[in-house]
């Protein structure tokens, strides 16, 4: 066996044969599948190149490896009368590395293997199945030797011994255990092959048969003989290869092919082939054979010894490492490790072996981190700051406040979608909510069919709507601008949109709350048209919020034509009709030659959705009438008679509280001539009266409430400890009657009554003539009574 590192820089040579330093991939593979980060190489003189390589490769995969232990082998010490010859070697090794690793490899002779495996043992290292101990043996894997692992050889000529004899709890070491061995040939394959061999050493030139008397033996053969039979098929493969390149070869161009070494290995190099053997092998850059390893771990196994030394567990094959990275199982394996402890032992304890993964600082060391901190985040704020202010400059110059990154939206799934109560046109109301920069934010999604470009005069109109700010009006944020879809972004309001509120019959509006919610609603309207929109052009009460401050807020204005397109895109025909009964109906006559509304449309309407509030009964009331009928008798109101318009005479049967000058200013507000209705600033000061008397604002009149409730409670409060009171002194009244005084006190003050003894007591006896008789022929009462009266007479 050719093992020299320095050969695989020969350009003539190759190897089928894995040199030892390829059995560290396996070994790699290994640690890196069962994520064992850290470990310990113990080493023996002549496998200084694998451990070399193998702290190399480790290094390369970001692993740790603690300094390598070089070992000598203490027999060849004490044969040759050396100073390593000393008792507690292994003692003193395990001792010096116990708390600097978990995971031991070990690359030496087995005997020492076994030494190390019971010096541990005996440290206890494998009680709780913490330690583990990886080895490696480049010779192919045999049954016959898998013994040779956990016992030595002395233990095995013991006659009719068995595993259990010799170490009671030999498992905890055997399954602490696993070894990186040379795969075993296909056994159907291999036997074939080997019978073959046989048999032409049989023949001339060879003539390698046993003598006539040893008939009945088989002579063995060696593992390599398969690898000289895939070097030669490799040989011939590569000439085959190199030739089919030529035509019509002539013998001097098979002469310089055969002459050319290195261009012969040049084709085996990083080439893939099937061994005889039946292991697909690769040979690597340097057409080194990388071998076929598996990891053998202790099963469960009947084994007997040549000596019939019997033991029910084995150390048999389990994994196939396909270096690197990934793993590929043995089919014929379980596949499956009997870990010592029941699970896979990590590779360090969690708290790190110096437990600085857990300590606590010290009071000056938490000191020093706070204000080091303080000063960290003192210079953060002031970079952002810095930051900020230049960032803000250029966004004032590119006119992209409004703009929002995707990535700054958080939370905003389907699941997060909030609905309102089903209402009685059939109409749903969908609030989108999510996170932006930690504060909660309205989402409404309009969606295109196709891509939708924004144009210039659009993206003014969002700077502009960012920049309209008001009590009752509902703050926008940004615009989320993706190809299909554009998410526009708002304040988020506690209480829902005034559609939610007016729908939900649990919630009681009395006339306060009806004034402040109406007012809210026109000053919003007066500063939106005050402004440079000009006018609202989508009025309705699913687009006014609620905070939870309830304050109502306007939202949903500007942007008509991203808001056009999107619901002719999207939104469902009946959909489409319901949000059309807020329209005025010139505007319902006119739908596709002026979309976008006027101000005397928000002020139609204004008048319906004052309706709604007050009757609570829908936009058009308790109607018979479909919502696509409604819009059509008010877009198309019959000659000589007055308009579609909803019932205020339903309002006076449903005895709700509607003066005749809020009746008046609706009627008003929804003529069917656009010039008849008057402006907000006007409806103001004819609805003023509905806030006469009352406190400034709906959270004073709350509040007023919440004091009257408070009071009540208070009295409720005192009357409730009244009974309280009356009822301990019921209780202890009862006590010191049936206790006497001292005992009686001690329970009341929650304290055990502690036993007396006295040095001298008189004892009472008494003996009632007859009472057995008399008892039984008198009602318990009568008992009672007699005995009563008896004893009160001492």
């Amino acid at each position: 066996k050719c093992s020299d590192r320095g050969a695989s820089f020969v350009d003539t040579f190759a190897r089928t044969e894995p040199p030892d330093t390829q059995v560290t991939k396996s070994l790699i593979s290994l640690l890196r599948y069962y994520n064992w980060k850290r470990f310990q190489i113990l080493y023996e003189a002549h496998w200084g190149p694998v451990a070399m390589t193998l702290k190399e490769q480790a290094q390369q995969n970001n692993m740790t490896v603690n300094p390598l232990r070089l070992i000598t082998n203490s027999h060849d010490c004490c044969e040759n009368n050396l100073a390593c010859c000393q008792n507690g070697y292994w003692y003193q090794i395990i001792q010096e590395t116990r708390n600097i690793t978990r995971i031991y490899v070990f690359l030496g002779d087995k005997l020492l293997l076994i030494e190390m495996m019971n010096t541990m043992h005996a440290l206890q290292m494998f009680d709780e199945g913490e330690y583990m101990v990886i080895t490696v043996d480049m010779q192919t894997y045999s049954v016959n030797e898998a013994s040779k692992y956990l016992w030595i050889p002395k233990t095995l000529e013991k006659n009719g011994s068995t595993c259990q004899d010799t170490e009671k709890e030999f498992l905890k070491r055997g399954r602490s255990l696993l070894v990186v061995v040379s795969s075993p040939p296909n056994e159907t394959l291999y036997r074939e092959f080997t019978n073959r061999v046989a048999e032409y050493n049989k023949k001339d030139p060879f003539r390698f048969g046993l003598p006539s008397i040893l008939g009945g033996f088989h002579k063995h053969v060696s593992i390599y003989a398969a690898y000289l039979y895939d070097a030669v098929m490799l040989y011939a493969t590569a000439l085959d290869k190199i030739l089919q390149k030529y035509d019509n070869p002539t013998e001097d161009d098979i002469r310089s092919v055969v002459e050319n070494g290195s261009h012969i290995i040049k084709q085996l190099k990083n080439y893939t082939f099937s061994s005889i053997t039946g292991a697909l092998m690769k040979l690597d850059h340097n057409a080194d054979s990388e071998g076929n390893f598996s990891v053998a771990s202790l099963k469960e196994r009947k084994y007997i010894s040549p000596y019939n030394f019997t033991c029910d567990y084995m150390i048999v094959p389990e994994y196939k490492p396909d270096c690197p990275p990934n793993w590929k199982t043995d089919s014929n394996s379980e596949c499956h490790i009997e870990w010592p402890g029941g699970r896979k032992p990590d590779y360090e304890p969690s708290c790190g072996f110096n437990h600085e993964k857990c300590q606590s600082d010290s009071q000056q060391n938490s000191i020093v981190a706070a204000v080091t901190l303080a000063v960290l985040l003192f210079c953060a704020a002031v970079i952002t700051l810095s930051i900020y202010r230049k960032w803000k400059i250029e966004q004032e110059i590119e006119g992209l406040l409004w703009k929002i990154d995707p990535n700054d939206l958080h939370g905003y799934f389907s699941n997060d979608i909030v609905s309102s109560p089903k209402s009685r046109c059939g109409n749903q109301v969908f609030a989108a909510t999510g996170q932006y920069k930690g504060v909660m934010v309205r989402i409404k999604e309009l969606k295109f069919s196709k891509k939708k470009d924004i144009a210039r005069d659009i993206m003014k109109e969002m700077r502009v709507l960012r920049d309209i700010r008001h009590d009752n009006i509902n703050s926008f944020i940004g615009a989320c601008l993706e190809p299909m879809r554009v998410l526009v972004i708002t304040d988020y309001c506690a209480k829902g949109s005034l559609y939610d509120i007016v729908e939900n019959e649990d919630i009681k509006l009395d006339t306060m709350f009806m004034a402040s919610l109406v007012h809210d609603l026109i000053k919003g309207m007066m500063h939106i048209h005050g402004s440079a929109l000009g006018m609202h052009g989508n009025l309705k009460s699913s687009n006014c919020v609620v905070t939870s401050r309830w304050v109502l807020q306007i939202t949903d204005f500007g942007l008509h034509e991203l808001r056009h397109c999107a619901e002719s895109d999207s939104i469902g025909e009946h959909h489409c009709i319901t949000d059309l009964l807020w329209k005025a109906p010139e505007l319902l006559r006119d739908l596709h030659g002026t979309p976008y509304g006027s101000q005397k449309a928000d002020v139609y309407a204004f008048a319906v959705i004052l309706y709604e509030i007050i009757g609570r009964k829908g936009p058009f009331g308790i109607t018979q009438y479909e919502p696509k009928e409604i819009i059509e008798k008010v877009r198309d109101p019959k000659p000589g008679m007055e308009p579609f318009r909803p019932d205020v005479e339903m309002l006076r049967d449903l005895n709700v509280d509607c003066p005749d000058y809020i009746l008046s200013c609706m009627q008003d507000c929804w003529a069917e001539n656009p010039d008849l209705r008057p402006e907000f600033a006007v409806i103001r000061s004819r609805l003023k009266k509905m806030k006469e008397g009352m406190h400034r604002n709906i959270m004073d009149h709350m509040m007023h409430m919440m004091e009257k409730y408070a009071d009540n409670l208070e009295d409720l409060v005192n009357e409730r400890t009244r009974l309280l009171f009356e009822e301990k002194q019921k209780t202890e009244d009862l006590l010191n009657r049936m206790l006497p005084a001292p005992v009686a006190q001690q329970l009341t003050k929650g304290i055990g009554v502690e036993p007396e003894s006295f040095d001298l007591v008189t004892i009472y006896f008494s003996d009632i003539v007859g009472f057995t008789a008399m008892s039984a022929e008198s009602t318990p009462l009568q008992v009672v009574n007699f005995l009563n009266d008896l004893y009160t007479l001492f």
